[in-house]
């Protein structure tokens, strides 16, 4: 008998003052310190969280970057949804091992200054 994941689903609070991408990284973020989210958990692909809560995918992919940086999460590579079937791939997201010892961590690993 195979165990199927729940999917994660972000909210968004348009009356909290925080960025729409900070959301949604703070919500991986709760989902794994909560263990919601587990080793290998697969997010939502950027598309279907653009399409779920109405935003820019840019937003999206923004948080998931972020998330990657901080080692909160992995790219993966799933096959996009689409008519005709075509060699196009949509990024989602795995949690990977490195951010379950992160999230065990009392405080949160700053990512690293942005060097222009």
């Amino acid at each position: 008998m195979a165990i199927t994941q729940t999917p994660f689903r972000f909210r968004l609070d348009s009356s909290s003052g925080v960025p729409v991408y900070r959301q949604l990284i703070d919500q991986v973020q709760a989902g794994i310190a909560t263990g919601v989210l587990t080793l290998g958990h697969q997010l939502p692909t950027v598309r279907q969280v653009a399409v779920d809560l109405a935003i820019n995918p840019n937003t999206v992919m923004r948080a998931y970057r972020e998330l990657e940086i901080r080692a909160c999460s992995t790219p993966s590579k799933a096959p996009a949804r689409s008519s005709p079937p075509s060699n196009r791939r949509s990024m989602a997201t795995t949690v990977p091992a490195a951010s379950i010892k992160w999230s065990t961590n009392s405080s949160p690993v700053p990512a690293p200054a942005a060097s222009h």
